[in-house]
């Protein structure tokens, strides 16, 4: 199995994850995945004899990881910025909820990559400790795959092209779990783990479960101009903290196959709904806001909360953003954020401010952020209480008023007809729970 090295890192950094939902809906697609499993069967045979044939169930669940597979790769080809590369961690509790299992997924990349099918970049873990074996894993990236032209060319055959895959591969969405709990652990020395899901069921479970699907439902009742019809799921973490009671994260993700949430604004502008256009109303300093209120206070929103004389908003944002996801002030520059600013203007963060100079100017604009305690009240709390306004407002629009809305963590994709609407709908979401409304308008 050839391994490729020598990718940059950019392009890795820009590949998406490939969901492992995708099956057959066209004779096309049809007769490809039929012929890729024929040629995969043969290798197979070929250079690893199985000491028994499948049996019949098993058969049909190699045929399907063998569609989901390819339709990811075709879908995935079509990624410029990523060259065409896509991902997949190898966990195979995870592989378990998607149509490739963690055995198909080894066994593809395997033969595949000997059928010079696909290319593959390594992957890499990083440990806490050097001087002896540890299953303590602080770093990791997962491997990369990309189509080569041999499966492209397999594929035209069959009239099967990346930038129309989605009618011939649709996405199953229905396989997604509406809801989803994810865990968090600390190393000693202070690096976490890779998360993974975690089954916790029960009434709450249940619950979630069943707003989630109120939501997608409604959304049937819609047209979208989106190449898949919309829908979501919703993401907690921190499920195995000892206090976790559906309280953490929190957040709605696109579940479906046009993710509206990772288009770049401009593109999202051109969103229709119902044939109509649309606005995406932005809660302004949302997080800020929710810290203000959640101790009793208001946050100015005559000023803007991120302007600080000689500090640029984006850097005030980004030792923002850093505070309250480490639970505390940030020590250092966070890595990829000071290398974007490089990237944007040409010169590093570090020559143009100190951070600790900037972290005091940031407490003294806004003395409520000594309350941020990891754990307690950090990113996880602040996620949480920004998507129940969030869900409360959805859910009252489409139950009172018929009304659609896409969500984009700290704003809402509408119908500009039902702009004012949702502004006071939302606006009343937050102010029932902070006691203020924060400023929300046109993103």
């Amino acid at each position: 199995m050839t391994i490729r090295k020598d990718v940059p890192k950019d392009i890795l950094d820009a590949a998406e994850m490939a969901d492992f939902l995708r099956a057959t809906d066209t004779e096309n697609a049809r007769q490809f995945v039929q012929a890729m499993v024929e040629q995969t069967l043969e290798h197979e045979a070929a250079y690893h004899p199985r000491k028994r044939k499948r049996r019949q169930n098993d058969q049909q669940s190699f045929e399907k990881a063998v569609a989901a597979y390819a339709g990811d790769l075709m879908h995935h080809n079509a990624n410029q910025a990523a060259d065409g590369f896509m991902y997949r961690p190898c966990d195979r509790e995870v592989l378990s909820e998607t149509l490739v299992s963690g055995r198909h997924y080894e066994q593809l990349n395997q033969f595949w990559s000997e059928m010079n099918l696909i290319e593959l970049t390594g992957y890499f873990q990083a440990r806490t400790e050097m001087e002896r074996p540890t299953d303590d894993v602080y770093l990791s990236r997962a491997r990369r795959m990309r189509a080569k032209r041999t499966l492209l060319d397999m594929a035209a055959e069959f009239e099967l092209y990346p930038d129309t895959i989605r009618e011939h591969f649709p996405k199953q969405s229905g396989l997604i779990r509406p809801v989803t709990v994810r865990d968090e652990f600390h190393l000693q020395n202070g690096r976490r783990k890779p998360s993974r899901n975690i089954k916790i069921r029960g009434a709450e479970y249940d619950r979630q479960v069943d707003l989630m699907r109120e939501l997608n439902q409604a959304y049937a009742h819609h047209a979208f101009n989106l190449a898949d019809q919309p829908s979501l799921y919703r993401l907690f973490n921190r499920g195995n903290f000892a206090d976790f009671s559906f309280d953490k994260g929190g957040r709605l993700y696109c579940a479906s196959d046009d993710n509206w949430q990772s288009m770049d604004s401009e593109t999202r502008k051109e969103i229709e709904i119902d044939g109509k256009p649309t606005v995406e109303l932005d809660v302004r300093a949302s997080h800020l806001a929710i810290l203000y209120g959640l101790h009793g206070k208001s946050l100015d929103t005559q000023a803007d909360p991120y302007d600080i004389d000689g500090i640029e908003r984006e850097v005030v944002k980004l030792v923002f953003t850093a505070w309250t996801g480490s639970g505390k002030p940030p020590a250092k520059w966070p890595k990829k954020e000071a290398e974007k600013y490089a990237q944007r203007h040409g010169r590093k963060l570090s020559d143009i401010y100190k951070l600790k100079d900037v972290v005091a100017a940031l407490r003294n604009r806004h003395p409520v952020l000594d309350k941020i305690k990891w754990g307690a009240l950090d990113w996880s709390k602040l996620q949480f209480v920004e998507s129940e306004f969030f869900l409360s407002a959805m859910l009252e629009l489409s139950r009172c008023f018929e009304v659609p809305a896409l969500p984009v963590h700290d704003s809402l994709i509408v119908r500009e007809r039902d702009a004012d609407l949702v502004e006071d709908i939302l606006g009343q979401s937050y102010q029932r729970r902070l006691g203020f409304r924060p400023i929300i308008k046109a993103a």
